[in-house]
């Protein structure tokens, strides 16, 4: 399935490449401090974005961008750090931080889209084979007929009591 949001695209190729510059700086420059502070920052940006695909609801959708904001200024701090002092050239940090800040850009116009038009901006649904569609979904829990069985609700004697068959 191909992922058609520019902003997952460009920061799982944005993680490629920090952990590409991680191997980099442990391999020829045996940096190893500053190298995992800005692995774990830069690929979590684009861990969280994955993450906020399956938001369970708009808030924690809007929170995870805002998680992965906040790591790609982070990365951005790294980057800066390894270049003033002298672990990266001017090219490539100049190139990692276009980067950077392309996706910080992203984010921000992601997040305030979502923020400031909130009765507009809607989640994307995603379908999977065990949903049935919208039209089948009963609009409220029906409420249980008299001839079934009934639950154990929990209680002194059995705190963790469920109903017969809770999968059912």
């Amino acid at each position: 399935m191909e992922d058609k949001s520019i902003v997952r695209k460009k920061s799982k190729a944005f993680a490629s490449r920090i952990v590409k510059l991680g191997r980099y700086l442990h391999e020829t420059q045996k940096e190893f401090i500053l190298s995992k502070q800005v692995i774990r920052s830069g690929t979590s940006i684009g861990a969280n974005l994955a993450e906020a695909q399956y938001a369970a609801s708009k808030s924690d959708f809007v929170n995870k961008l805002r998680i992965s904001l906040k790591e790609c200024s982070e990365t951005m701090f790294w980057l800066d750090l390894l270049e003033e002092n002298g672990y990266l050239g001017d090219s490539e940090f100049l190139s990692l931080k276009d980067d950077c800040r392309e996706l910080l850009k992203l984010l921000v116009s992601s997040v305030r889209t979502l923020v400031e038009k909130p009765s507009e901006t809607r989640l994307p649904r995603r379908r999977t084979s065990r949903t049935p569609p919208s039209d089948t979904v009963p609009s409220a829990i029906p409420e249980p007929s008299p001839n079934s069985p009934p639950s154990s609700a929990p209680s002194p004697s059995n705190p963790w009591a469920f109903p017969v068959d809770p999968f059912d």
